[in-house]
């Protein structure tokens, strides 16, 4: 809930409402996609330091690091696909 919070709090304060509506509404699909899937133990440790850059460079009003950060932070989502118990799991 935190993680899509602070996404929803990013587009709401850079005034992109159609952005926030976008990603009100898609949250319920990405939770249905994330069924089966799992993160490994340090995921969310690294999701909060993303965060955090993200804050530290808007904090700075440095649109070019803020970007960059952005970019990271979406570009390194990864999760783990299971089958089931008997198949292999797949990297997507």
């Amino acid at each position: 809930d935190l993680d899509e919070d602070f996404h929803l709090m990013i587009a709401s304060g850079a005034g992109l409402q159609t952005l926030a509506r976008i990603l009100t509404q898609l949250r319920g699909f990405v939770r249905l996609m994330r069924l089966g899937t799992r993160r490994d133990e340090g995921h969310l440790f690294r999701v909060l330091a993303e965060h955090e850059a993200i804050v530290d460079a808007l904090e700075k009003r440095d649109e070019k690091l803020a970007l960059k950060a952005l970019s990271d932070h979406l570009h390194t989502s990864e999760y783990t696909l299971t089958s089931g118990p008997d198949e292999p799991e797949k990297k997507s």
